[in-house]
């Protein structure tokens, strides 16, 4: 067994929380539990949903990728925050978010993860946010079609959380192919440089891929003002969903603490279906 501020220090060196002052995120510990944890639920969202299977499971600490707390709000804990937060403070449960260092991190990040389960090669950080690149690029080892790559990423997204029937966690493929690689051919013209951006990434996500001339934008969510830019830029764009993508480095981590912390770690699948 570890203590609660053993584990947080933890967490704060291993994904270098401190990198991303600017996140909107309050990154780190934001609840804080009792003081020896036996067992670590890693989960992609802080919701009642988790913090009432916590509550059943009996696990003592909390880590996130989206917290609760983001900049100054939850200035009064009443209503639905109230209810949010009452298992934790009732079953000492401690809350750890790590938000944008999280997708950042160039080693067990979820976009460096996601550039590892599509094999891409010569892979290497782009999109600078505050200073700090927090995407990653690289080449496919063998050329595939926008729609192959989105059925790729799908799967291996879906591989890798354990979960290979679709139906387990439906990730809202989205695949958008440019329009004159879809007048040449309708399965599209093979691509081979793939920029990845987890979760929402909005339009400076979109051109920083294609400032960087990649064929592919990967992305979690893909909205309707970047649509025109993506067709007019001939940019490919395979959105699998905004939770699916955000699985890899929660579950990166997970792994690492339960190797090198000894305590028995967890994952909560609870997908939003988004």
């Amino acid at each position: 067994m570890v203590t609660a501020k053993e584990v947080t220090a933890y967490f704060n060196r291993l994904v270098d929380i401190a990198v991303l002052p600017d996140d909107c995120s309050n990154n780190g510990l934001q609840v804080e539990g009792k003081a020896e944890v036996a067992k670590i639920m890693f989960a992609v969202d802080a919701c009642a949903a988790l913090f009432d299977l916590a509550a059943r499971e009996h696990a003592d600490y909390l880590f996130v990728h989206h917290g609760l707390s983001w900049g100054d709000n939850l200035r009064r804990l009443t209503g639905v925050h109230a209810a949010r937060l009452r298992p934790l403070f009732c079953g000492g449960v401690s809350l750890y978010a790590a938000h944008l260092p999280l997708d950042a991190h160039q080693v067990l990040g979820h976009n460096a993860m996601i550039a590892r389960l599509l094999g891409l090669r010569g892979v290497r950080p782009f999109a600078e946010y505050h200073g700090v690149k927090i995407g990653t690029i690289g080449e496919l080892p063998q050329p595939l079609s926008v729609a192959e790559l989105g059925v790729l990423a799908t799967r291996a997204l879906l591989d890798n959380v354990n979960a290979p029937a679709v139906a387990k966690i439906p990730g809202g493929l989205m695949v958008l192919a440019d329009a004159p690689r879809r007048e040449l051919d309708p399965r599209g013209e093979p691509v081979r440089t793939v920029a990845v951006i987890a979760g929402g990434a909005g339009y400076e996500g979109l051109a920083a891929a294609v400032a960087e001339k990649a064929d592919v934008f990967v992305v979690g969510e893909f909205n309707h003002s970047c649509y025109h830019y993506a067709m007019e830029t001939g940019i490919g764009v395979v959105a699998p969903g905004h939770y699916l993508t955000e699985t890899p480095g929660v579950l990166e981590v997970m792994e690492r603490t339960a190797r090198e912390l000894a305590v028995e770690c967890v994952f909560a699948v609870l997908p939003t279906q988004l």
